[in-house]
């Protein structure tokens, strides 16, 4: 027979639905509101394409004729066969959305269970009020809010880093036979967490590594069948990744990356970044990464240089200490970073460091703990009362609103290329869109299919009469426009014959 929750539980958890219920809203909200639900950066068009793909039960589509007239950010053309370069974990999910015709659903729902799954670990660690607060920090922070509004994987992929390490706490602290569901659950998120972001996946997960040996060599009778276990689920996941590098790239440890640009490698060395990756460039990328990271994180102004906030975080870690859970949620933040300072690229702009997003959780709730224990302090309470004001409105007015300005018409991507083509109600067309630049294509070019010889609208590239015939051969019988979006009229229909006797 169950027991009856207490009167405080059940409130808790009401409150955790409502912002759970929030962080879903303000997820859609930014996507809708603020970047229209459509790819703006590369790696937003590339996720976006190998969903569609996806949807068609494919790895892969066919490499169409001209294919610069087709063009795709970091997709890559192989024997044929066109693909994304990124890891296929998050196009999987989000094809479920473009499935639903709703593919902004996905990180929506995503944000709201990062912050249950907040909760749960705040409440495991430490108290139930220490996990009100970082679920509320999660909320109202502006990395995640913005994140929360693409089509970029780090929203997915903080969801399945909340709950693996929620999964691998419970696995470490119970006795009993759910041991080994705990065990799979762990492993089977990071696995696929794997598949996700791997770099980013080795980086969090290296810690974790850590304390199972720590564990395996003082306890190796308790620790080796559930560790086994948790390192089967992770592996037979993480073949998701394996096997579309080698059905796509030739290789299961083919680096699709290099396929673009054999440069973007991991390391150090001259053949690696723009000009070469050495720690004198690394340090460069920490100076300007680190300092924005706490800003975005949580929304924290910074006073000669330390960001407000910090203070609480530091006053968590020394709570935490004394259970070493401190070390627990110190560990992963830091090894990511460190990890990050061997890959050349830098990561900040308008979403903040998000190279770093996946630690945010642990900052989270290092920050809540901390401030539960000021809380107590009544010299503090003032101060606490004075602070927490002041770093929500800055999070707003100095984060939040300044970045939804930059993030609307980035790239001058919108939503009104395409409503001039929905309110046109075209049939079985060919569109030659003119571009000077890949974003001025984009802006249409995402609404194509994989399968463009099946699909209703085509929208090509216009590189001129003589390609732009050849594709018009390669589609026979659809109706023919241009498109030029700085035209008083951007839509009109194209006569090649007359374009190509000049």
């Amino acid at each position: 027979m169950q027991t009856a929750l207490p009167p405080k539980f059940r409130r808790m958890n009401i409150y955790i639905a409502l912002l759970c219920v929030a962080a879903f809203s303000i997820s859609l909200a930014v996507s809708e509101g603020v970047f229209q639900r459509i790819p703006h950066l590369e790696d937003e068009h590339a996720n976006y394409y190998q969903a569609k793909v996806f949807t068609k039960g494919w790895l892969a589509s066919s490499t169409p004729v001209s294919p610069l007239s087709f063009f795709q950010p970091f997709v890559i053309d192989l024997n044929g066969r066109r693909f994304s370069k990124y890891p296929p974990g998050y196009s999987l999910i989000l094809a479920l959305g473009i499935l639903l015709r709703y593919p902004a659903i996905i990180n929506a729902i995503s944000s709201a269970l990062t912050i249950l799954g907040v909760y749960l670990l705040t409440r495991d660690i430490h108290d139930e009020t220490s996990a009100m607060i970082a679920a509320c920090l999660a909320v109202l922070s502006p990395m995640s809010i913005l994140l929360s509004g693409t089509f970029l994987p780090h929203t997915i992929n903080i969801t399945l880093v909340i709950f693996f390490s929620w999964a691998f706490f419970r696995w470490r602290n119970t006795l009993s036979s759910r041991r080994i569901v705990y065990a799979s659950i762990a492993g089977a998120l990071l696995g696929f967490s794997f598949c996700v972001r791997p770099y980013t996946a080795v980086a969090i997960g290296a810690p974790f590594g850590l304390i199972l040996f720590v564990d395996f060599l003082r306890s190796p009778r308790k620790t080796f069948l559930t560790a086994v276990i948790m390192g089967l689920f992770f592996f037979s996941v993480s073949m998701i990744y394996f096997s579309y590098n080698w059905i796509n790239g030739g290789s299961p440890f083919a680096n699709l990356y290099t396929m673009w640009w054999q440069e973007d490698q991991v390391g150090f060395g001259h053949a690696i970044g723009n000009g070469g990756h050495y720690l004198k460039d690394a340090a460069i990328n920490l100076d300007a990464d680190l300092p924005l990271f706490y800003q975005f994180i949580i929304g924290s102004p910074a006073v000669l240089g330390v960001p407000l906030i910090i203070l609480f975080s530091i006053a968590g870690i020394v709570v935490l200490r004394r259970k070493l859970m401190g070390w627990f949620l110190v560990m992963p933040p830091a090894s990511l970073i460190i990890f990050h300072m061997a890959y050349w690229a830098h990561s900040g702009g308008l979403y903040g460091p998000r190279y770093y997003a996946e630690a945010m959780p642990f900052i989270w709730i290092l920050t809540a703990v901390g401030l539960t224990a000021l809380w107590n302090y009544p010299q503090l309470k003032q101060i606490i009362y004075f602070l927490l004001p002041t770093i929500i409105l800055w999070n707003i007015a100095g984060l939040i609103l300044p970045s939804f300005t930059s993030g609307y018409n980035l790239y001058e991507i919108n939503r009104n290329d395409t409503r001039i083509i929905t309110e046109a109600k075209l049939e079985y067309a060919l569109v030659f869109v003119k571009s000077d630049y890949w974003t001025e294509y984009s802006n249409l070019s995402w609404l194509n299919e994989p399968d463009l010889y099946n699909s209703n609208i085509i929208f090509a590239r216009d590189f001129g009469p003589e390609t732009n015939i050849f594709i018009i051969n390669e589609f026979p019988g659809r109706e023919l426009f241009t498109y030029d979006r700085d035209a008083t009229i951007p839509l009109q229909p194209y006569y090649p014959i007359l374009n190509h006797s000049k």
